[in-house]
C-alpha cells in the first residue's frame, strides 16, 4: 500500500500532474541531450514512448510501485508529451 496522499479535489490532481509531467520532461530533455537526440527528427510516436518511459520512472520514484502509478501514467505521459513537443523543458 502507499503512503502517497489521497488527492482531495481536481485541482489537487491536475497540479500532481503537472508536476509529475514537469520531471518527466526535464529527464528526457537529459537523456536526449546525453545521446545527441533531436526532437524533430523523432516521429510523433517515439517521442510519446519518450514521454511515456519518463513518466513511468518519475511516477515509481515518487508514489511507489501501486495502482496509482497506472492510473496516473497516462495523463502524466499526455501532458509530458505535449510539453516536449512544444519545447517547454
Amino acid at each position: 500500500m502507499s503512503s502517497y496522499p489521497k488527492f482531495q479535489t481536481k485541482a489537487e490532481i491536475e497540479a500532481e500532474i503537472n508536476m509529475f509531467a514537469k520531471r518527466a520532461v526535464k529527464r528526457a530533455a537529459r537523456a536526449m541531450a546525453r545521446e545527441d537526440i533531436d526532437i524533430d527528427d523523432l516521429e510523433a510516436t517515439e517521442v510519446y514512448d519518450i514521454a511515456r518511459d519518463h513518466a513511468y520512472d518519475v511516477l515509481v520514484a515518487c508514489v511507489g510501485g501501486d495502482v496509482l502509478v497506472d492510473i496516473l501514467l497516462g495523463e502524466v505521459a499526455d501532458e509530458a508529451c505535449e510539453r516536449l513537443l512544444r519545447g517547454d523543458f
